[in-house]
Parts: structure tokens; sequence; C-alpha cells
């Protein structure tokens, strides 16, 4: 598995975690998408996405109930 991939499925499980996970996990996700972490941004990096189009996007999944 390549580096990128690795990180891709971190956020990937993550996003899992937001959607469907435990209550704490679903709470740590959220603050791990929507605090103002370095993590994030690191994983972010790493993985070859765009923080804030990410954010931007569970944001949206959140509010309109998907």
């Amino acid at each position: 598995m390549s580096e990128i991939a690795l990180w891709n499925a971190v956020i990937l499980q993550a996003i899992e975690d937001l959607f469907r996970g435990t209550d704490k996990e679903r709470r740590d996700a959220f603050l791990w998408f929507f605090a103002n972490n370095l993590d994030f941004r690191c994983v972010c990096d790493w993985a070859g996405v765009d923080p804030m189009c990410l954010r931007r996007s569970m944001f949206y999944k959140i509010i309109n109930g998907e």
C-alpha cells in the first residue's frame, strides 16, 4: 500500500466514524474534521487532499443529513 493510499484510508475511516460510529467515535471524528488542528491538515497533505474542500464536503453532508 502506498503512503498516499494509507493516508486516504485514515480519512475514509474518519468519515466512516463521523457518520456511522459510536457516539464517541462520531464526536472525535467531528472534532478532528472541524477543529483547527495540525494533525488534520497534515493527514490531508499526505493524502493529497485539500483540507478545506474536505471540510466543506463533510459539513454539507452533515447539514443535509446524508
